[in-house]
């Protein structure tokens, strides 16, 4: 993250980047504790990917083993479609 817009509690909107407010958008990337404001966009710096896997992933489908993993994923089991196979 290269940059971060934060409104804050009284209402004021910063952009903080490397040049404005860097110990602010140090904190935002997870540097301080606390609540610094309400982050509304962010700026990345990006890298080409050569190779991207894309996959599906489903659940909870019978057999899963807990409860609790149940309503964190929140994700339904999916029948297989005939016409897939």
């Amino acid at each position: 993250m290269e940059s971060v817009r934060i409104v804050t509690a009284d209402g004021r909107v910063l952009d903080c980047d490397a040049d404005h407010d860097p110990d602010l958008l140090w904190a935002s990337r997870g540097g301080g504790g606390g609540n610094l404001g309400v982050a509304v966009s962010f700026g990345f710096r990006t890298h080409p990917a050569r190779e991207v896997t894309v996959f599906t992933l489903r659940g909870p489908c019978p057999g899963t083993p807990s409860r609790p993993f149940r309503a964190r994923a929140r994700v339904r089991c999916a029948r297989p479609d005939p016409e897939e196979q």
